[in-house]
């Protein structure tokens, strides 16, 4: 705990607004009467500790205070610390930390991933989660249904960045886990993982991959159905999501 006697009292409170790929906006409380009109501010890797003599301070005269363009990088996880400048030779102590995570990439490189979820006994995951991940950063939760109806399934869309790898993690905790399933669809609507009730384990990496938001040259066909059987024919139906004019059909008994 930082503990400060002095007449000049640290800042509380602190929070994140508006974080960018390498720029952050940062927010705090002023404690002091009359309040501070100058701090200091130190931004460093998540879980560095409290500042010291070798950090680098950066001055701030206004509360929010954005960073300058260029000050953090892509998708990494930082803390800051602030602290209250009363006068030239009175400054608080240094604030608790705020972690946040930088945007790993612009959101224009960014596509949709489905994470389809059902369970097997009909009354939800019980408690279950899993976490999607992008360069160690949590940018989706999957709590899976939550209803009693184990027919329907609940999907889940998670932004994730173009060429950057994903994972899938199952987190530790909730009960019966042999009922929870889950499928990862592309945003071409192409399945890329399932893992079936009675798969897997808690605290485990389900699925790693690279994550792909260029549209395939040939999209395959969706949405098949058959209509106007009879005893020896059907017509088969099929939605075209691209361009082709000839498709190739093959059948067989299941």
């Amino acid at each position: 705990a930082n503990i400060s006697c002095a007449s000049c009292v640290l800042p509380t409170n602190l929070a994140t607004s508006n974080i960018q790929m390498d720029t952050a906006t940062l927010t705090w409380t002023d404690n002091n009467i009359p309040a501070a009109t100058a701090w200091e501010v130190v931004v460093q890797p998540v879980n560095s500790g409290l500042p010291t003599a070798a950090s680098i301070i950066i001055p701030a005269t206004t509360n929010p205070f954005t960073l300058p363009a260029g000050t953090l990088t892509a998708g990494t996880s930082y803390e800051f610390y602030v602290r209250a400048v009363c006068s030239a030779s009175s400054s608080s102590g240094w604030s608790t930390p705020k972690a946040f995570n930088t945007v790993i990439c612009d959101p224009t490189d960014q596509c949709l991933y489905v994470f389809d979820t059902w369970d097997t006994f009909g009354d939800g995951w019980n408690g279950n989660t899993m976490s999607v991940l992008q360069n160690g950063i949590e940018v989706g939760l999957i709590t899976g249904p939550t209803t009693a109806d184990g027919e329907n399934h609940i999907q889940f869309s998670v932004a994730l960045c173009h060429d950057i790898p994903f994972t899938l993690e199952w987190n530790s905790g909730g009960n019966f886990a042999g009922e929870v399933g889950i499928e990862i669809i592309d945003p071409f609507t192409e399945s890329v993982y399932i893992k079936n009730p009675g798969e897997g384990s808690q605290g485990t990496t389900l699925y790693s991959g690279l994550a792909n938001c260029i549209p395939p040259p040939c999209p395959k066909p969706i949405n098949l159905s058959f209509s106007n059987s009879t005893e020896t024919s059907t017509i088969l139906n099929w939605t075209e999501v691209g361009t082709a004019s000839q498709w190739t059909v093959e059948y067989g008994p299941i």
